[in-house]
Order: C-alpha cells, then structure tokens, then sequence
C-alpha cells in the first residue's frame, strides 16, 4: 500500500474514533440530561437551595379558669453547615472557638461534627441565656463564621401542674430536628391544633456559599398554635391527685384512678391516674406510669353496680322503692351456684337492698328485668362503647354480647345484678351515675371548653346533647334510695356521709379471679354524688389490687372520695343541705 493510501486508512480511522467519541458523549450527555436529570437536579438543589424552618409556636392548654398547664418558653439552638465552614484550617479554628465558647462537646467531637457531609449539624440545643447567645454570636461575626454557624429558634415545654395533670395533658416527645410531637392526652389528640404551621424560607447559595433569599412562592409566614381550656379544675384535679396517692400509700395498691364530673352538663371537672410520672424529669417509662387508667383499664364494678341495675328495673317497672323481695337467710342458689349476702336477711323491700347491699336481692330483681332489657340499658348508658372523650387510647370496657350470657341458669343475668362478668372504666362509671343523679338524662364527656385560635377566634367543639333515659320519677326514686345507703342507720356506707351535705352514692368490692378461679386480688370502689337534691358533683375512685388484709371498697376507696367531695363541695361554695343528717364528726 503506497503512502496515500495508508494516510486515507489512518484519516478513516480517525473518523471512526472521532465518531465513536462523539457518539459516548452524545449518549453521557443524554444520561446526564434526559435520563438522570431528576437526580442531578436535585443534587444541585440541595447545594445551591436551602430553607430555614420557624418553628411556630406551640399552643398553651389552660384549664377551666385560665390556670396554665402546658405553656412553651422561647429557647434557642445553634447549628452549623460543615460545607459552608470552609477548608481543614477553618474547620479546626472553629472548633477550638466553640470549645472556648462553652459548646458542650470536646475538640475531637466538634471536629467529627464539622468533618460531615451534612449541610445541618446541631451543635447545642435549648440555649436559654440570652446574654450567651449573645455572646456566642458577636465572637462567630467577629471571627467571620457566621455564615456557617447560626442560631435558630426553638421551644421548651413546661407543665406548671407536673404529674398531677400528666395523663389529661399528656407530653411532647423528645425533641428532634424534626420538632417534637405529643405522645399522649391532649398534647397527642390536639397535635394539629397546638402545633400550628411553621415557617419556611427558602434561599439560594452562590458559588462561594453566601445565601440571598430567593422570594419563592413556596415560603410561608409561621402560624402559631392555637390554645385549648379545658373543663379541668387545677385546684380539683390536685386535690383528687393527692387523696388518690395517700391511699395507695395507705393500701399498698398496685394503681388507682379517678374521675370528678358535672352530671348536669357532662364536663370532666378532674381525671386521674396513678402510677404517674414528672413530664419534666421523665427518664425511662413503664406501660403502667403512662397508662391512663381513668379511660384505658376495664375493671369490675362490683356492689356500685347495683344503683344502676335498679334504675333499670324501677323504669321497667319490675319494681318500685317499696316492692319486698325474699332474701333467703342471706344464701341461695342460681342454677347450681350459690350467692351470698354479707348481712343475712330474710326478706327486704328494692331500697333496702341497696340499702344492705344485698347480692340475693338484686340478683332476683336482674332476674325479673331479663337479660335483654339490662343489656339494652348497659348499652343505652354507653358499656362496652367508646365515650369518645377528647382524649387517646380509650377501651371500651367489657359488655358481652347477648348471645355468651349464660342462659340454662340465669347465672349471668343475676350477676350483672351485684357488678359481675361487667368490666368498666372509671370514666363510663362516673357518667352512668351522671344520669341517676341528675333525673335521668344521658350526658357526653366534655373535657374541651373552648379553642381560642391565634387571630382570637374561640371555637367549642360539638357535643352531643343531653337526652332523657328515665322518667323523672325514676330518677327522684333511685336518687333517693341511693341517698338511704349513706343515711340509713344500718346503711352500707353510713361512714361515708359528709356533715352538712346530703349525698348519695355506694361502695363496691370485685374479686379480681385466676383462671383457677383463685382470688388474685381486688377492685375497691366508691362512687358518690351530691348535694342532693341538685347534685353538682359525681365522684368516682377505683383503687386496683390493694393490700388484701384490708380491700372492701368502703374502707379503701371510702374516705378518699368522702374528702374529694366535701373539699368540692366547700370550694366551689355549694350551699349546705338543708335536710342533711349530721355525719360522723
């Protein structure tokens, strides 16, 4: 091949290359802009785009008169972007100025800090001296890092109430860069109302990492959280805190809980549960310290059941305040099982019943009612059912359906008679009391007055109104006769009248039983309401698994809710009883 053709051969060949370049090129280009555009863009995004996020303020929770009980504090948190820092000399001379600074890391730890790829790194959070913030952030502009070192604005939450109302308010998590959220009560159920909408500004970086803001459509001006009252009362809801924990003291028990009540109205007055726990000093929780047990344990009611089986059966006409019914001698048998009263009698009239406490008594007259009509009255009253309180993980408690109630021996219908094979929440207790002591009407849980929203709007949520389950004279009766169990000389809870003031109300003791039918322990209960004859108060406490040498729901529970009450009663000034029998002094 002579010289010319060897030079045409060569110039293919660089055609060849050339073309084949030309094509690679082609082709990265078309991944780079077609195929993997999305990813590259963001990639420059993220470098040249930032947004800083303000924090809206957090709402407050008050309770019924303006007292606070979830309140945030202005605090602030100082961040650096690594990138923006510079090279290894200005990483190192920042951190031994943080260091001198007071920045809670040592130097080897703020350098493993700077060293990320990370454009957001927390350096130190809920800074709460204005001076050193101030400090702090004339040395990092006088030293030129302010740029890559700012402060942003964050909130504390304090709860001025601590463990006395830490299962109603609930708390916030821990904080994170995300922010905090509530984990429980009203923080957690009202999480979108209290926590408003945050800021956000958006920037631009240059080549050199200066930020200029960028006027994007996307930023949006920080609205703050709006405030929720509640129907609590501060000066109540301690007040039952602090009786609720001198029994369990007193009794060794494992829990207990309580619920104070407005029964004309439905609004939740106080509402406790113990074990609890500081929201402020938390540390490592148990199931059993963030339980609310005044709404999340079933347990059973026992004897204070039997007011409300005897509503049933006064409505229902199967009786009335005077009907006898035979006691059999204080034992008789159900199918096969034998019942026991604690005060032998041979025959009783429905009021003495209650009177005495009489299991024989009421199991009969459950009897006479029928397993159909108590369980529609269980359900009218809103057993096994959600109360929808405003408040998270609420049971429903314990109602069987019709269908596994024993039916060859009546045993379950004469057991829901005295509070058995019935578990309830110290909260559907109280509102089924509700409706005997105010005539008859079933009302809602209310523990939101009002929403008072940033710009002063107030907002109340809906409740359901008040409708009649028994006729007025049903209601005078059972509040009557529910009265005779404290009056009565030889009444079952005549210890627990409070002088001055008539009331009304009954005890319970519920074996708490094993799969081999042993006892494990105890439910003690009590359960009273007044001043009759316009009761403003429904109070319940339910003590779990007391000391079992002393476990009877009078002696227990008893003289808690006799002084939750009188305290009630003498605080919100609720005139004296002008029939009321002197109590025990």
């Amino acid at each position: 091949m002579d010289e010319l053709g060897i030079a045409r051969q060569r110039f293919r060949i660089m055609c060849f290359g050339l073309g084949l370049l030309f094509l690679l090129l082609a082709g990265r280009l078309f991944d780079l802009q077609v195929v993997r555009y999305d990813v590259y863009a963001a990639d420059a995004r993220r470098y040249h785009e930032t947004a800083d996020i303000d924090p809206a303020p957090r709402g407050s929770v008050f309770d019924l008169h303006g007292e606070p009980l979830a309140v945030s504090t202005k605090t602030m948190t100082l961040t650096v972007d690594p990138i923006a820092v510079g090279p290894i000399v200005r990483k190192e001379g920042l951190a031994d100025l943080l260091v001198e600074l007071g920045i809670p890391f040592d130097r080897e730890a703020l350098l493993e800090r700077l060293y990320r790829s990370s454009r957001y790194v927390v350096l130190e959070r809920r800074i709460e001296d204005a001076a050193r913030v101030e400090r702090i952030r004339s040395t990092l502009r006088r030293e030129g890092f302010h740029r890559a070192v700012r402060f942003e604005v964050e909130y504390k939450r304090a709860y001025p109430l601590g463990r006395d109302a830490v299962h109603v308010v609930g708390v916030l998590g821990e904080l994170t860069d995300a922010g905090a959220e509530g984990l429980w009560g009203i923080e957690r159920y009202f999480e979108s109302i209290l926590h408003g909408r945050d800021g956000r500004w958006d920037w631009e970086r240059d080549a050199v990492g200066h930020r200029r803001f960028t006027g994007d459509a996307e930023s949006v001006a920080v609205e703050p959280g709006a405030d929720i009252h509640l129907t609590l009362d501060a000066n109540l809801q301690s007040e039952l805190v602090r009786e609720m924990r001198q029994t369990m003291e007193e009794n060794e028990a494992a829990g207990a809980s309580g619920v104070l009540l407005d029964p004309r109205d439905g609004r939740i007055l106080a509402l406790a549960s113990l074990p609890d726990f500081d929201p402020d000093n938390r540390g490592a929780l148990t199931k059993t310290q963030i339980r609310n047990r005044a709404i999340s344990s079933s347990l059973g009611p026992g004897s204070s059941f039997k007011p409300i089986i005897m509503a049933a059966a006064l409505e229902a006409g199967v009786v009335n305040p005077q009907t006898a019914i035979e006691t059999d001698d204080g034992q008789s048998r159900f199918g096969g099982r034998t019942i026991r009263d604690t005060h032998p009698h041979a025959r009783l009239s429905a009021t003495d019943i209650l009177v005495h406490s009489s299991n024989i008594g009421m199991a009969k007259i459950a009897i006479r009612l029928g397993r159909e009509r108590i369980y529609a009255f269980e359900r009218a009253l809103g057993f096994g059912q959600l109360s929808e309180i405003h408040l998270p993980f609420e049971e429903k408690g314990k109602l069987n359906p019709l269908a596994q109630w024993s039916r060859s021996d009546n045993y379950s219908t004469a057991s829901h008679g005295f509070g058995q094979e019935i578990g309830v929440t110290p909260l559907q207790l109280a509102l089924a009391y509700a409706v005997l002591a105010n005539g008859g009407f079933k009302v809602a849980p209310r523990i939101v007055d009002k929403v008072v929203a940033p710009d002063g709007r107030v907002l109340r949520p809906p409740v359901a109104p008040p409708y009649r389950l028994l006729s007025e004279r049903t209601g005078e009766w059972i509040r009557e006769m529910t009265a005779r169990v404290i009056e009565h000389p030889e009444g079952s809870n005549r210890k627990l009248a409070i002088p001055g003031y008539r009331t009304a109300g009954k005890t319970g003791t519920f074996e708490i039983m094993g799969a081999g039918r042993e006892v494990l322990g105890h439910v003690a209960t009590y359960v009273c309401f007044g001043p009759l004859p316009d009761p403003r108060i429904v109070a319940v406490i339910m003590v779990e698994r007391p000391n079992p040498r002393r476990h009877f729901g009078g002696q227990v529970a008893g003289p808690a809710v006799q002084n939750v009450v009188r305290h009630s009663f003498e605080y919100l000034g609720l005139p004296r009883s002008a029939a009321a029998e002197p109590g025990p002094q």
